[in-house]
């Protein structure tokens, strides 16, 4: 039954235009619903996708966004796992990563630039699931993107923007917004836990410097995931270069971080807590000469209880910092007199 589906599915992918669209249409629905029959069947009927390439191939004359934003959405699929693996199949995830690195990554540049959310999504999920297929991948993959360019960037704060009929519903969940998949496809690339990548990977301008702006406006779940993510992947990564830990946290970092404490959701709060304690009161990390960086950090907290509860613990682990802090403080309230009162006499 669902050998027979795959066939007409290989047909009419291979047929006219609109035949393809409503076929690739069916699939993608049937993906989102959790069924992954018929992807199956296909990829055990044409390992290589080759119908669906040439499919992806055909709209590069034409508009083809919608046509472009299911083939990317399948094949993200596929990248994704979503059949079984078998003799035939085996290296299935390899062949097609491969193909949309060496072939199609001008159109997903092109594609960087519209404002269609769907597509941008897609291009995003392809993305991540070239990074996850393995760590040569992942790395062949940071070494060709090229991410200045300048649809890339402005991803990271592309939030979700509820239409008048999504307000209006209260009982539905937002839908992921395109934020979302920039930073799943941001950690990718720290996932494989090897040194050299995960360095690579945080020096990139705007890649996870991009989550990190904003990251206290995110959904609870999607800011735990993150900071679950920099807190194993980066901090407590043993192998990782001092110098890339000690470049990664500066005072920008601790900042959107520490904006976190104040989360109404107790797993973000506890965890971005335990993530800056862990940074802070390293003393390998931040040596004496990072004093003046962390106090601007401690001293910019506001009289929340987790965010006090940060700063005495960084005062704790580093006592010369308590008198700098309170010549600071005294400095702050001579200033506040002074502004209140110019003239005592």
């Amino acid at each position: 039954m669902e050998s027979e589906r795959a066939r007409t599915l290989a047909n009419e992918l291979q047929g006219e235009k609109q035949r393809a669209e409503a076929s690739l249409a069916g699939l993608c629905a049937e993906l989102r619903s959790g069924e992954v029959q018929l992807l199956n069947a296909y990829v055990q009927l044409s390992p290589q996708c080759a119908e669906l390439f040439a499919l992806w191939q055909r709209q590069e004359s034409g508009d083809g966004n919608r046509i472009a934003a299911l083939v990317i959405e399948t094949l993200a699929s596929v990248l994704e796992g979503g059949f079984d693996e078998g003799a035939r199949t085996a290296k299935t995830r390899q062949g097609v990563a491969g193909r949309v690195l060496s072939e199609h990554l001008q159109l997903l540049y092109r594609y960087l630039g519209t404002e269609r959310d769907q597509l941008l999504k897609a291009c995003l999920r392809l993305l991540t699931g070239v990074s996850s297929v393995s760590q040569s991948m992942s790395s062949q993959l940071l070494r060709t993107f090229n991410f200045a360019h300048e649809g890339f960037a402005r991803l990271s704060q592309r939030r979700h923007q509820a239409s008048k009929k999504d307000k209006g519903n209260r009982k539905e969940p937002s839908k992921v917004d395109t934020r979302t998949f920039f930073s799943r496809f941001a950690t990718s690339f720290l996932r494989w836990k090897d040194p050299s990548l995960t360095s690579a990977a945080l020096g990139i301008k705007d890649l996870i410097g991009g989550v990190l702006r904003g990251l206290s406006q995110d959904p609870p779940q999607e800011a735990l995931a993150f900071v679950r993510d920099i807190l194993e992947l980066v901090v407590r990564q043993r192998q990782l270069p001092r110098q890339t830990k000690v470049f990664f946290f500066n005072a920008f970092a601790l900042r959107n971080l520490a904006s976190l404490l104040g989360s109404e959701d107790k797993q973000v709060s506890s965890t971005a807590s335990t993530l800056l304690r862990e940074v802070c009161c390293n003393g390998s990390l931040f040596p004496a000469s990072k004093d003046a960086m962390l106090l601007d950090v401690c001293l910019e907290l506001r009289a929340h209880e987790a965010q006090q509860d940060l700063v005495a613990a960084v005062l704790n682990s580093r006592p010369r910092l308590h008198l700098q802090r309170a010549c600071v403080e005294v400095g702050r309230a001579c200033k506040t007199a002074a502004v209140l009162d110019p003239d005592p006499d």
